[in-house]
């Protein structure tokens, strides 16, 4: 901004000629980036494709001008390793540059900075949270896998408690909860499988 000031010299007696003197205003870069969220979380699933958009960030400066042009950048923070994810430096957009394995890390965590173009430059920072999310990748499996062989006594009024199924599943989560059922066999109706894996009897047998 240009100002113009006419300006007299006077010794009480007479008035020089007039000056004319320019201001120029010039602006300061007085105000920094600020984040709209004081931290941010996003969820992503495992074996997503690459890249898969994650989310973005937000950061407002309140400078004119250039000075109030924001950019964003990451840094690394914790294990997480620079590589993993990138930034579109105009806009904050997320993206992931890896596949990620919930088993092997469920949880990233990295720095994002927004700087402006003014000068001197003004920066802020915010940390930013990537939960990778658990995909029913494995089925369950009974251990061991080939058979199982319980014994149960004769005349005992029911229901007797049988024997105990042991079941994995390489998931997480909900994924890895485990429903047990008797779908089959000559003795289908004669026993009953609880939620907690156990099998008890529902009939008093007699071997002979």
């Amino acid at each position: 901004t240009l100002r113009l000031l006419e300006v007299y010299v006077s010794d009480g007696n007479s008035f020089s000629p007039s000056v004319f003197t320019r201001i120029q205003i010039i602006h300061v870069n007085a105000q920094s980036p600020i984040f709209l969220q004081p931290s941010y979380q996003f969820e992503i699933f495992e074996n997503s494709i690459v890249p898969t958009l994650i989310g973005s960030v937000t950061a407002q400066d309140q400078d004119s001008g250039i000075d109030g042009q924001v950019y964003y950048a990451l840094t690394s923070s914790g294990e997480s390793s620079l590589n993993d994810f990138y930034i579109i430096t105009d806009n904050g957009v997320i993206y992931s540059n890896i596949s990620f394995d919930r088993e092997d890390t469920d949880l990233h965590s990295f720095t994002v900075f927004a700087f402006d173009s003014g000068q001197p430059q003004r920066s802020s920072n915010v940390n930013v949270t990537i939960v990778v999310l658990d995909k029913n990748e494995f089925p369950p499996t009974i251990q061991p896998n080939d058979s199982l062989t319980f014994f149960v006594l004769e005349e005992l009024m029911y229901p007797v408690f049988v024997g105990v199924i042991v079941a994995i599943d390489g998931d997480s989560g909900k994924n890895a909860d485990i429903r047990f059922l008797i779908v089959g066999g000559d003795g289908f109706n004669l026993f009953y499988i609880s939620d907690h894996r156990v099998i008890f009897t529902n009939f008093t047998f007699d071997r002979e």
